[in-house]
């Protein structure tokens, strides 16, 4: 019997970075400190290793930070 590989699960709650700007109303910029400043932890995904992606919880809990003024 050969062995067969095993795929991690895909995370539907993962999205690309153009999406998170989108949504957090910011600029290439602003998204690159906070990617870099590592506010905005990511990963690369791994059919393209150019593109980043972010978790929807975390940029929907920096929504919330910026809407209470913090």
């Amino acid at each position: 019997m050969s062995p067969t590989k095993t795929l991690a699960p895909h995370n539907s709650d993962l999205i690309n970075v153009t999406e998170a700007r989108r949504i957090l109303g910011i600029s290439a910029n602003k998204m690159a400190a906070l990617i870099g400043s590592e506010v905005l932890p990511f990963e690369h995904d791994p059919l393209d290793h150019r593109v980043k992606l972010v978790e929807r919880k975390n940029v929907e809990n920096l929504m919330r930070k910026r809407s209470n003024g913090k």
